[in-house]
């Protein structure tokens, strides 16, 4: 509510002030030297699993190319924003295979409905993790729900609420 699908550039989700309004839970960032990246260590499972991920966010605002997009949600999105893994040494080998996220902008009466879809490709996860895994899924709405309350409150404050007061 508030926002205005406009502010949501790959400069600012791709910005440390972004994922530090926003992000909860335990996690680390890293300065990344290449534009439009950023990299940071997030805790799956405390003290036994953590992952490191760099992504390089980009930005779709062709109406031909949103278009593809319709089918998810039944109508165009004005903007997507989206997120791939990129590693520091392209070289080095790890259980990560692919990771791609979607961010998809509907402007909507008095704010911006965002539709979020991420695909985390593993070829293994660590045994401990794997056996706990299946539980993760009140863990996962836990931190959606305070992700969506964070994100709403940093926009509002480094943005200001768009709807107009009567």
């Amino acid at each position: 509510p508030g926002a205005d699908d406009r502010n949501f550039t790959r400069g600012l989700v791709s910005s440390q002030e972004y994922h530090r309004g926003c992000q909860p839970g335990q996690y680390k960032l890293f300065d990344v030297d290449t534009p439009y990246t950023y990299r940071q260590t997030k805790c799956i499972v405390k003290y036994i699993y953590t992952i490191t991920v760099q992504f390089l966010v980009g930005e779709i605002n062709d109406p031909a190319q949103l278009e593809q997009f319709t089918h998810v949600e039944g109508i165009r999105p004005a903007k997507a924003i989206f997120l791939e893994r990129t590693k520091r040494n392209s070289a080095s080998v790890d259980n990560i295979a692919k990771v791609r996220s979607v961010l998809l902008y509907y402007p909507i009466d008095d704010g911006v409905y965002v539709s979020h879809h991420t695909v985390l490709l593993s070829t293994s996860i660590p045994g401990p993790v794997a056996r706990i895994v299946n539980n993760f899924g009140s863990q996962g709405a836990a931190e959606s729900a305070e992700t969506v309350d964070l994100t709403r409150k940093f926009l509002l404050k480094r943005f200001g609420d768009t709807r107009t007061k009567h």
